[in-house]
């Protein structure tokens, strides 16, 4: 006879500062899953003027998979951030490049394009927790 495989997952006493770190992570990943989509989409956070696209050919419309409900919402957050999160979030999160050629782009060197993209990340996760408490 086989024994039966519990289902329940057994309960982990996280330390405050542990569950800090699993939700930045966890933040991160839909920060980078969020880049993802945008770059996709080419919506939100333009990369080109809309007249240098038409010129091009590149205009119309999009088809391919759209934002999930989460996503959309960490969208609308990060569109409501203070300029200074919202710039680091979409330079780091929607564009190509190591992160000199971010911080070049934003005219900041590598050690404040960290520093800076830590805080913006941590705005980030901060106010969806504070979304997750309202709702």
């Amino acid at each position: 006879m086989i024994p039966a495989i519990s289902t329940e997952i057994p309960e982990i006493d996280w330390t405050a500062a542990e569950r800090d770190a699993v939700d930045l992570c966890w933040t991160c990943a839909k920060l980078s899953q969020w880049g993802r989509r945008v770059r996709e989409r080419g919506s939100g956070f333009p990369s080109m003027a809309a007249t240098e696209r038409a010129r091009v050919g590149r205009g119309g419309t999009y088809t391919g998979p759209h934002m999930t409900d989460d996503l959309v919402e960490l969208d609308r957050l990060i569109q409501r951030s203070p300029p200074q999160h919202k710039r680091m979030i979409v330079e780091a999160y929607t564009k190509h490049g190591r992160s000199r050629d971010h911080a070049a782009r934003l005219g900041l060197s590598v050690r404040n394009y960290w520093r800076r993209k830590s805080q913006a990340e941590l705005y980030v996760c901060r106010r969806l927790q504070v979304l997750a408490q309202q709702g």
